[in-house]
Parts: C-alpha cells; sequence; structure tokens
C-alpha cells in the first residue's frame, strides 16, 4: 500500500509538471518552449514546531506562482499557552504544573515549582514586667510548625523622685537613689560631689635659710585632722663683691671668689680667663727656597720663655705661563716675522701622518712652566680622521688659571701671540675636531698651548733641560715641519 501511494504521488508530480510546462509553453508560444524559469522565492512562513518553513516561488518569464515548503519543523519554537496547576506547592513539598502549545496541544512542559518554605512570625504568649520575664514562640503561618521559644527580657524598672541617701563630706563623694514606683527596688544612684576644705589662713613653722627651704601650714574648719603644708622658698645668697684669689697667666686661668653676707660659710668662685700670648712681629729664622719650606718665630712679649715655631711655605711662582714643547717665538722671529717678538712662549709643530703612525695614534709632548719646569704633558690623539687635545698635570701643586690651545695650519699665522688675542680660535679640551673639515690635506700642523698657572715645588716636576742633545733633536725635527 505504500509503495503504491509513493507511485501515485509520482505519477501526480508529473502529471502537474507536465501541465505547468504545457500551460508556460501555450501562454509564451510566439516567444519560447520550455520549463518555468523560479525566482529564489520569498518566505512566506517561518518553520516553528509544527511545520517547516514555507515559500512562495514566481516564475520569472510567465508570472506563474507555487508555495512550497523547506526543510523541517522547528522544535525550539513552540507557542506556549498559559501554566495549568496541577499541583500546589507547601511549605516541604515541590508541586507540578504544565502547559500547551498554541501551535499543537500535543506539545506540552512540565514545571515542578520547588516548596515554599515556612514563613514564620512570634507570637507573645506571656508578657514580661519589671520583676518577672515574658515568653514568646516562633510559628509558621501556612501550617502552624513551631520552630523556637524565647524568654522576653524584663521590663525597664518605673524611677520616682531623688532621695540622698548619703551625706557628703570634706573628701568623700555622697549619694543620691530613687526606687521603682512599681516594686521599689533602687533602680538608680548618683554622686553628690565632695564639699572641699575650708581653709584657714597659712601659718609659719619653719623659717627658711640662704640655701634650705622653710614651711607654712594651714587647717580645714570643717575638720581640723585636715592639714595642708607649702614650701618657702630659700632666701638665696646675698653675695658680696668679687676678690681676685689667683692671677692668671698666658697659659693657666686665675680665680675670683665672693663671699654670702648672711652666712660666711657660703662661699662661690669663678674663673678669670688666661690672659694668652701677647706675640710680636716674628723673626725668620729660616728662608724658604724654591724646594725648601722657611721658619718663623715668635716670642711671648709677656713671657720670653714662651715661643712658636711657624712653618714657611716654599716659593710659589704666580701667574706664569705654561706650553707645550717646542722652539720658542723669540728664537724663531727670523723664520716667522723678523724682529716681531721677544716672547719665550713656545709653540709645537707636528705631523698628522706621525700621530696615526705612531703606538695607540696618539703622541706626547712635555708641558713646560716658566720655560724652565716640566710640569706634566700635553697628548694629541687621532682617532677616525678626528683630532683630540688633551693635557695631565704632574702635581696638584700646579693650578690652570687660564686655559688656551688652538691648532694653526701654518706658523705665520701667529700675527699674534698673546692668547688673549686668539681667544676665538680657542678650542675646548677632549672636543674631537675633524682634521678633513677644518685643514684639508694639510699635514704639516702647529699645536699653539699657551695657558697661565700658579705653581709650587713638586717632587713630581723635573728642570727643563732645553740644550739637552734629545731636547735639541726634537726641535730640530719640528722646525723641520714649519711650512
Amino acid at each position: 500500500m505504500n509503495r503504491l501511494n509513493r507511485y501515485g504521488k509520482a505519477l501526480l508530480f508529473l502529471v502537474l509538471a507536465a501541465t505547468l510546462v504545457c500551460a508556460c509553453t501555450a501562454v509564451l508560444a510566439d516567444e519560447h518552449i520550455g520549463a518555468h524559469v523560479w525566482d529564489e522565492g520569498t518566505k512566506i512562513l517561518d518553520a516553528n514546531c509544527d511545520h517547516p518553513a514555507r515559500y512562495k516561488y514566481t516564475c520569472t518569464i510567465c508570472g506563474a506562482t507555487k508555495e512550497e515548503n523547506v526543510g523541517e519543523s522547528d522544535m525550539t519554537k513552540h507557542d506556549w499557552g498559559e501554566w495549568i496547576i496541577d499541583k500546589a506547592p507547601t511549605c516541604t513539598e515541590a508541586g507540578e504544573r504544565h502547559r500547551e502549545c498554541k501551535n499543537n496541544p500535543h506539545h506540552t512542559a512540565t514545571d515542578y515549582p520547588k516548596a515554599l518554605g515556612h514563613e514564620f512570625e512570634w507570637i507573645t504568649v506571656t508578657e514580661a514586667t519589671c520583676t518577672a520575664t515574658g515568653f514568646k514562640k516562633q510559628v509558621c503561618k501556612r501550617c502552624n510548625l513551631e520552630n523556637a521559644s524565647e524568654v522576653i527580657p524584663m521590663v525597664a524598672h518605673k524611677p520616682g523622685n531623688w532621695e540622698t541617701t548619703k551625706e557628703p563630706t570634706c573628701t568623700q563623694e555622697g549619694e543620691q537613689a530613687r526606687k521603682c514606683t512599681v516594686c521599689g527596688t533602687k533602680v538608680e544612684t548618683k554622686p553628690l560631689p565632695a564639699l572641699g576644705h575650708d581653709w584657714g589662713n597659712w601659718s609659719t613653722v619653719k623659717e627658711p635659710t640662704c640655701a634650705a627651704k622653710g614651711s607654712q601650714e594651714r587647717v580645714c574648719k570643717r575638720d581640723s585632722s585636715h592639714k595642708e603644708t607649702k614650701d618657702i622658698d630659700p632666701l638665696g645668697h646675698d653675695w658680696g663683691e668679687w676678690a681676685v684669689t689667683k692671677q692668671p697667666t698666658c697659659t693657666e686661668k686665675g680665680v675670683q671668689t665672693r663671699t654670702c653676707k648672711r652666712d660666711s660659710s657660703h662661699k662661690e668662685t669663678k674663673d678669670i680667663p688666661a690672659t694668652g700670648h701677647d706675640w710680636d712681629a716674628g723673626k725668620v729664622t729660616k728662608q724658604p727656597t724654591w724646594t725648601t719650606p722657611g721658619e718663623m718665630v715668635y716670642t711671648c712679649k709677656n713671657n720670653p720663655a714662651h715661643t712658636k715655631t711657624v712653618k714657611l711655605d716654599s716659593i710659589t711662582k704666580p701667574n706664569n705661563t705654561v706650553c707645550a714643547f717646542g722652539p720658542r717665538l723669540r728664537d724663531s722671529s727670523t723664520i716667522l716675522y723678523p724682529n716681531v717678538t721677544d716672547l719665550w712662549y713656545m709653540y709645537t709643530p707636528f705631523s698628522v701622518q706621525a700621530i696615526k703612525d705612531a703606538p695607540g695614534s696618539k703622541v706626547e709632548y712635555e708641558l713646560v712652566a716658566s720655560n724652565t719646569d716640566i710640569v706634566g704633558k700635553v697628548t694629541l690623539s687621532i682617532v677616525d680622521d678626528e683630532l683630540t687635545v688633551d693635557y695631565t698635570l704632574a702635581s696638584n701643586t700646579i693650578k690652570i688659571t687660564y686655559e688656551f690651545f688652538t691648532i694653526l695650519n701654518q706658523i705665520t699665522d701667529l700675527n699674534k701671540y698673546e692668547p688673549e688675542d686668539l681667544r676665538s680660535l680657542a678650542l675646548q679640551r677632549r672636543e674631537p675636531m675633524n682634521i678633513q673639515e677644518y685643514f684639508g690635506d694639510d699635514d704639516q700642523l702647529v699645536l699653539y698651548f699657551c695657558s697661565r698657572c700658579d705653581y709650587s715645588y713638586s717632587p713630581a716636576f723635573r728642570d727643563l733641560a732645553y740644550n739637552s742633545v734629545p731636547h735639541q733633536q726634537l726641535l730640530q725635527q719640528m722646525l723641520s715641519l714649519i711650512d
């Protein structure tokens, strides 16, 4: 039977399709012959728990329409009615209820509302009084279940008027109280302040002395056993004039003494400061030199036996010139400008390539103060074609007071020899300068280091042997570099 039904449905579908094709063909016989061309369709009914979604389709050629179900029913989309109570919940048991779908009454949902729980309230069984407690219990409003019971505390007393029950004294408080008008119990007390003493006048019972206190006393008029005392301050000393009892010296303190006029056994002393030395102008006993300190001796005018010796610093050379070693301007005047200068300042010709070829790409020259003392060294170094000038001092006894140095590419640029006149050309210590940028390809340059300094002797200094063979050889090398 089911198979026949399937065959019948298939045959019916073929007949309907042929009819529709013929109809479409008949309508459009003048234009084309063929099946309907349906559009994408329009949803006319959403799917729910009872049926799938339904679409309407239209032939884009002849305008014919058809409706079809698409997909399956959606069992999640019910249209529920109101809940129907099958069993009401109680305090301790859950209830039961159901509802039906409006789309299909055979679709139902069941729910079990939870138990309501007890709703307790307190009920007073016996009222409390000021002498006895009461009683209450807790009962459920729905099922009358007793859950708990409690004692109700006694209520407060009803106090009457205040009455004095203890009189106060000088030092002790009294008391007032009041009783309950219902049961007579003492329910509240409060203190009455002590009266305090009613003192008489002060009278002296012990006279004071220079150093010891005296005393006074007074008696309470209410109670003679109550007494109070207070001190009388000592009179203090009535001192006489100060008298010198020991004379001071240059190095020792003196003493002054005074005596109390009330009691000659009471004495007081104070120091007289030592007079100190009154030194004369002093006498030089050892003259200072460049390398050794001197000495000066002072004698006290108060006591010639008292003397003191003061060290005199070795000789300091102030405001001297400190230069990098090289030819002296005065010796080279014929090379620069004949008969232009008689200054003894030094300048230092050098070769850029010689520095690059030297170990560590750096060379050092002696730093000379006063053209006589070697007090440090000047370092020229080249890194990445950048020239840096730096110097170190051999001792902290030399202080640079004015720093000046510059680099020139021609010795004839020294048309002015005082550093102050070349201030605009001054360079900064340890600040690199690009050789190509400043001097181009010129390999022979001149360092003009001419600072000012104050200095005193140090064993770290050495004498400059300007005419020695090594120095003269170095000078000849430098002079050969002059453009």
